[in-house]
């Protein structure tokens, strides 16, 4: 029994692995655009996959499906917001400026860390190539 996994986020978390997660448990890391076939313990499992504390959905696989891995269009926009705000933070000379992209800073990586998913695991059917 086995199922095939392939992670396309993007710029997303592009440097570090993801973590793969069958019921629960860590089995594997995955590096973008990387297609890895698992062993599964079980028919059906429960798949979820996270990076850094950032997850995503968890969704139940059986054997021999395919699973793909993509960034969640919210966290991609988050990311964006992130980085704008962190490169305004720095050159912004009043204190108060700093303050508030830190505290924006701060808001945003709670969203991703607790309340979005940031990534989004979907089975794909028999036509899609991976």
């Amino acid at each position: 029994m086995s199922i095939t996994v392939v992670r396309r986020t993007g710029l997303i978390g592009t440097i570090l692995k993801m973590t793969i997660k069958i019921n629960g448990e860590r089995v594997a890391k995955i590096a973008n655009d990387q297609k890895l076939e698992m062993s599964i313990p079980n028919n059906v499992v429960q798949i979820c996959a996270t990076q850094s504390g950032v997850k995503s959905n968890t969704i139940e696989v059986k054997d021999g499906e395919r699973v793909q891995i993509k960034s969640n269009k919210w966290s991609n926009r988050i990311y964006v917001l992130y980085y704008i705000i962190f490169i305004t933070g720095i050159f912004a000379s009043n204190p108060l400026y700093k303050s508030i992209a830190l505290l924006m800073i701060i808001l945003l990586g709670f969203i991703l860390l607790f309340i979005v998913n940031a990534f989004q695991l979907t089975i794909l059917d028999d036509k899609t190539t991976i």
